[in-house]
């Protein structure tokens, strides 16, 4: 209503009230205004008004009124505020909030991002509701619900759909209704993780679908969607289940970084923190590194000590040992106790998923689509350095400075190692030989659009993402953190979410479930069920299979946005050994680092790159412009893999390929160590390397000859594994070789041993041959000589950098 009108009604009312209350020596001029004749009497008129208007009248004055008083009201309110809008920012917009596809839009204003503490301010989701900008009122008028849309059509992902009442009344009680919604009935069990390679993401996603299969409410998130003080107790989240993991040297994956912190933190956590809240865990770990179960074994005890209780015990699982047989078993006897503590919700069915399929994982997002495009979280990524802690979510750009191959022109096609150098200069960051540095990269954007194809996903949308839970165990934290919203779809795709990495099965479970072809869904289906188990490893793992084909290879495989994100894994940094010292070379502010160009061919026949190596020699080697290109990174300390203070104790470092990067780190700081102790009385210092042909890619190998040279090294031994097509020779080959003096150096004079490469074949082959060295003439076993092996890992005196 405009002003006018408003003003009009006011006076309306003014009127009736002054005509009602009007004193008995004024009334004839109104009388006469009623257009009565003269002859009347005025008391007979009363008597009339007395005896039949009022009787009828008062009923609808009595309902009449107030209403008309209310709406008088709240069209007061709603213009004032309008006014209050208008001023701020000349134009009130209208945005309409609602379900992903619907065609609403909502201003980014709206979705403030707080950085420094990783909340959002998002206000309760509303379907259909037509909202004034921040002001909370409905407008005059509510647009009629749109068509449902294809992801409300499928309601396989447990989403179901509602569509609000229209009218200024309905929507002003839908807004109330969704600011103040109450905890559902039931308790909600939330599954955690820590996961950096997507393992515990995996097994925590399987856990909670399975609770759900029983008619148990359940919410899966990393932990730091999590806030320890704001999300856990009693009340929110009185029963809990973590799967947790290491990374590193016993470090907390990205994903659980602050949350591991703040629970570590003694002097911000009384004890009785954690009161009445019932918990299990999961740890995953690798007895090969030094701090095995760190992380887990923090998380339980921190968890006990903070007053919370086991209803389950917690368990182990070992890759040494293969985890999945410790896990199944652990899963299978968890839902019972679950069950024990949490009833099932209202009049839920336990058991209505099959037990050999894999039940749905639950959407745990809803996607909110925005207008504008003046706040990309991509274009505003907050840099570390000046003083500001640098993360994975807070990455420092560094230019790269300097970049050159180390193959030879020579070396096969499928070989390409590449030189990098950064500039730290501004970022704060102080590394030593042995740390890495993480590189946020992204996809490649051919893999990006031929995925926007085939969904019928707009990249140029924007959006801001909202969780579905707003109850009782709604999390204080920012959903899918992730992925930088708002921002656009393609910006999403491109730097969010992984897209060639293989597919783990809960990703396949929710694919299967928007397959619009039932023989695809089926086929899909099948590869998540224990039956398939054989399948989805020779079709999915052995054959190298990425999420992006699977969704490619699947014509009616059309996820909505928000499943997609939901369910694909986050794009992880990728781990690069430094291979400098701060204390030589060009100084503290270059780090230099070195890594293969992976290219490799699917059994399909699909060319596939590797996703920051391909990325990163781009920016390195095939820049066409000036400027200094900038990568965003971050330190990720070695720990216990750094040279050893003392000289006095032998080194034994063993590298092949790409391995023997952070070795050089590690000769220049002993070189400079040595001319600076002027030390002539020091131990021995082996290097054990391996290439395809020195020839080719005997990397760093003038730089290694000099160390050699110039008595930083006092042995260097290259295996050469493809010189001749007979014979193949390795690093553990040469080992055995000297294996005489690497006995009397690691048994007699407790050398420090290093390895670093490939974790599933070198470092296990190295290992085998470390045993076989003790053994050689010491009258002990091969358990003895592994039990002491492990007696060094614990003493961080047999040390490894490796990866898979």
């Amino acid at each position: 209503m405009c002003a006018a009108d408003r003003g009009g009604a006011m006076r309306g009312v003014a009127a009736t009230t002054q005509h009602e209350t009007t004193p008995s020596h004024v009334a004839e001029p109104q009388q006469r205004g009623l257009g009565l004749p003269p002859w009347i009497p005025r008391g007979s008129v009363l008597m009339v008004f007395l005896a039949v208007v009022m009787p009828a009248a008062l009923p609808l004055l009595m309902v009449g009124l107030p209403a008309l008083a209310v709406v008088t009201i709240w069209r007061l309110k709603t213009h004032d505020e309008a006014k209050a809008v208008d001023a701020e920012t000349q134009a009130p917009k209208l945005v309409e909030i609602g379900r992903e596809g619907a065609d609403q839009t909502v201003d980014k204003k709206a979705f403030p991002v707080k950085k420094e503490d990783s909340t959002v301010s998002v206000p309760a989701r509303v379907d259909t509701a037509v909202v004034v900008e921040d002001s909370g009122v409905p407008s005059a008028a509510a647009r009629p619900p749109p068509a449902a849309t294809a992801e409300e059509r499928s309601l396989g992902s447990g989403q179901s759909v509602q569509r609000a009442a229209v009218g200024g009344a309905a929507i002003l009680a839908k807004l109330r209704a969704a600011k103040q919604q109450k905890p559902a009935a039931g308790e909600t069990v939330i599954v955690t993780y820590a996961s950096q390679t997507g393992t515990a993401a995996e097994v925590a996603k399987n856990i909670g679908s399975g609770i759900e299969s029983e008619g148990i409410k359940s919410k899966v998130v990393p932990m730091n969607e999590l806030g320890l003080v704001g999300d856990l107790s009693k009340e929110k989240t009185p029963v809990m289940i973590w799967v947790a993991s290491s990374t590193g040297d016993g470090e907390a994956p990205d994903n659980a970084t602050k949350f591991y912190n703040d629970l570590r933190n003694k002097s911000r956590n009384d004890v009785g923190t954690l009161q009445g809240i019932r918990f299990t865990g999961l740890g995953l770990g690798d007895s090969n590194y030094t701090r095995f179960m760190h992380v887990p074994r923090v998380v339980k005890n921190r968890f006990l000590e903070l007053g919370a209780t086991e209803f389950h015990p917690c368990v182990e699982a070992d890759e040494v040992d293969g985890i999945e047989d410790i896990i199944d078993a652990w899963v299978e006897k968890l839902l019972p106790a679950v069950k024990a503590v949490v009833k099932p919700e209202g009049d839920a069915k336990p058991g209505r998923v099959a037990a050999q399929e894999l039940p749905l994982p639950a959407c745990g997002v809803e996607v909110l689509w925005i207008d504008e495009k003046d706040a990309s979280g991509y274009d505003e990524v907050e840099q570390g350095g000046d003083g500001r802690e640098i993360s994975a979510s807070s990455p420092f750009l560094a230019p790269i400075s300097d970049a050159r191959y180390l193959t030879t022109e020579a070396s096969d096609a499928d070989r390409r190692v590449v030189h990098v150098q950064f500039d730290l200069a501004g970022s704060g960051i102080e590394y030593r030989p042995g740390d890495s540095l993480g590189v946020l990269p992204e996809n490649d954007p051919v893999l990006v659009d031929a995925l926007l194809k085939h969904t019928g996903l707009d990249g140029s949308k924007w959006f801001a993402l909202m969780p579905r839970d707003r109850g009782a165990a709604a999390s204080s934290q920012k959903p899918l953190q992730h992925i930088k919203w708002p921002c656009s779809v393609r910006d999403a795709l491109l730097h969010g979410v992984e897209l060639t990495g293989p597919p783990k099965k809960s990703l396949l479970r929710v694919l299967a479930e928007h397959c619009g072809d039932e023989a695809e869904k089926a086929n899909l289906m099948r590869l998540c069920t224990r039956e398939g188990r054989q399948e989805y490893l020779e079709s999915v793992v052995k054959s190298r299979r990425a999420a992006i084909d699977v969704i490619l290879d699947n014509p009616s495989c059309k996820p909505p946005l928000a499943a997609l994100l939901d369910a694909l894994p986050p794009l992880a940094p990728r781990m690069y050994s430094i291979s400098s010292s701060p204390q030589a070379g060009q100084g503290p502010d270059k780090a230099e680092v070195a890594f293969t160009a992976v290219e490799y061919e699917t059994v399909s026949g699909e060319k596939r790159k590797g996703v920051a190596t391909w990325w990163l020699e781009g920016k390195a080697l095939r820049r066409t412009d000036g400027d200094a290109p900038k990568v965003p990174l971050y330190l990720r300390k070695g720990g216990a893999f750094s040279p050893p203070a003392s000289l006095e104790v032998p080194w034994i470092m063993i590298g092949p390929g790409t391995g023997v990067t952070p070795f050089r780190g590690f000769l220049q700081q002993r070189r400079t160590a040595l001319a600076a102790t002027n030390a002539t009385d020091t131990a021995e210092c082996w290097l054990f390397f391996g290439c395809r042909d020195k020839s080719k890619d005997y990397l760093y190998g003038d730089e290694l000859d000099a160390f050699a040279k110039d008595g930083t090294l006092t042995k260097i031994c290259v295996a050469e594994s493809r010189k001749d097509p007979g014979t193949k020779v390795y690093v553990q080959d040469l080992m055995r070789q000297h294996s005489r003096r690497l006995r009397e150096l690691i048994v007699d004079q407790d050398a420090f041993i290093f390895v670093c490469g490939d974790g599933h074949g070198m470092a296990k082959d190295v290992h085998g041959a470390l045993v076989d060295i003790i053994r050689s003439g010491n009258d002990v076993d091969a358990k003895e000589a592994d039990d002491m092996l492990a007696g060094m890992t614990r003493e961080a005196r047999y040390v490894k950098d490796v990866w898979s």
